[in-house]
């Protein structure tokens, strides 16, 4: 049994490196968000599933913002280190150039939390993690800010790191080509354990 620290309660789970792998190669959308896209865009399944807008509306509001975007890449670009990595310092100076992205995109209509963090996980995939509806409410319910829902996440991977290195290192291992930030590697436990009451959890055995 492998354990996990999520928001300050342990859990085992039967093996970190096997639930990875399972939503991997499982859950078609996980896979995607990981590939930077060359340009900005908004996820297919989010549009389908929750977005009442047309999909081309959502992109020329996304492109209105895209130079900001751009500039908080050129002025973190030179910060290497994953989201568990940083020193209270470094997080603190990347901290606000996030929320704010974060923000300007919640703030179009038909996007929310979840699809900004979708959004911008793709083009910081060591830092900023896909904060869904579900973490929200479990964490901090529905008023949760996101820099607390950030600050809370990498609390937690501090704590965690043992078995993000365990998930890490079964990755590289056995499914070769595919690579998972730490970040990424955290939220998909995360997830998993939110949700495991109401999804069944797939496991591929080693």
């Amino acid at each position: 049994m492998y354990l996990l620290v999520v928001n300050g309660t342990e859990h085992e789970i039967e093996s970190p490196g096997n639930v990875c792998l399972g939503f991997c190669l499982f859950d078609g959308s996980y896979p995607a968000y990981d590939k930077p896209p060359v340009q900005l865009s908004i996820p297919y399944a989010e549009i389908r599933a929750r977005t009442p807008r047309p999909k081309e509306e959502l992109q020329k509001d996304l492109g209105s913002i895209s130079g900001d975007i751009e500039a908080v890449n050129k002025q973190l670009s030179h910060v290497r280190e994953p989201l568990d990595k940083l020193t209270d310092e470094q997080w603190l100076r990347c901290r606000h150039k996030l929320i704010e992205l974060v923000e300007q995109l919640d703030n179009i209509p038909g996007i929310s939390v979840s699809v900004a963090t979708k959004i911008l996980h793709r083009q910081f995939p060591h830092l900023l993690p896909i904060v869904d509806e579900l973490c929200v409410r479990v964490k901090h319910g529905y008023k949760g800010r996101i820099g607390d829902i950030l600050d809370s996440i990498r609390r937690d991977m501090i704590l965690s790191e043992s078995t993000i290195d365990e998930a890490l290192s079964f990755l590289s291992q056995r499914l070769k080509g595919v690579t998972l930030t730490r970040v990424r590697v955290f939220d998909i436990f995360l997830w998993a354990i939110m949700n495991a009451d109401n999804k069944e959890i797939r496991i591929v055995q080693s």
